[in-house]
């Protein structure tokens, strides 16, 4: 059974660039929210923003992260954001009239955002990484405002 997910390309994306964009559900223990996640071929993991954290996670969890995961650094120097931390998510893409498509995997939450020089972007998105798109073929078109990920087809083990 091949699912094809759908998504869209934005020209103009409140306070993001532009690009395609995917609606998924994250869920991290009993909380469930949606995010739009910027697809990004050159990016190896799939990693969720400061503000997406905090709302997934909730402020105190969010500021606590340190200490629930302490062995989960990791160094993210190609956006010189300095460390991040790797969490145990849930990702759920939605398939209208299909099942859905998951992913149980470590997603890296962002620190909180730093001081930014004037005209700088001020939050890095959420973005999907190629964990998470190695599973599809991507077709992107600007002209129709769309994106599509056609999940492949894997070969059995």
């Amino acid at each position: 059974m091949t699912r094809v997910f759908r998504g869209r390309y934005q020209s103009s994306f409140p306070r993001q660039p532009p690009g395609a964009w995917l609606k998924v559900y994250a869920i991290f223990k009993d909380r469930q929210r949606e995010f739009d996640f910027l697809i990004d071929t050159g990016s190896d993991v799939t990693m969720l923003s400061a503000e997406d954290s905090v709302d997934l996670l909730g402020r105190e969890a969010y500021q606590r992260l340190d200490d629930a995961f302490p062995d989960s650094r990791v160094s993210v120097t190609s956006v010189g954001m300095g460390d991040a931390v790797a969490v145990n998510l849930m990702l759920v893409f939605r398939v209208l009239g299909d099942l859905p498509i998951v992913f149980r995997l470590p997603v890296l939450i962002t620190p909180p955002p730093v001081m930014q020089p004037a005209g700088s972007p001020t939050l890095l998105p959420s973005l999907l990484g190629r964990d998470i798109l190695n599973h599809f073929s991507v077709l992107l078109n600007p002209a129709a405002d769309t994106v599509e990920l056609t999940e492949l087809e894997m070969a059995p083990a």
